[in-house]
């Protein structure tokens, strides 16, 4: 499952909630998960949702529009806060 957006510069919060018939994602703008900022990019996935038993959480950054060959630009992301509630 896969949902590619472009996330523009700037805080965001972005939210995964995992449900045994569904998985949904939210990205907004903003660094506080009760803003009313308009969705960024959000998604819900209704099919192919694994079961959740021994999934492990991996974070990483791809810079896809400096990959190329050409020289790369820094590329930087903070996490403030993670929080996973089970």
């Amino acid at each position: 499952n896969v949902a590619r957006f472009e996330a523009p510069s700037g805080p965001m919060t972005y939210t995964f909630r995992w449900q045994p018939e569904s998985a949904a994602f939210k990205a907004i703008r903003g660094s506080a998960p009760g803003a009313s900022a308009p969705a960024v990019s959000q998604h819900v996935f209704n099919s192919g949702i694994p079961q959740a038993t021994g999934q492990t959480v991996h974070i990483d950054l791809y810079d896809y529009h400096h990959s190329g060959g050409s020289p790369q630009q820094p590329a930087e992301v903070v996490i403030e806060k993670f929080e996973y509630l089970p």
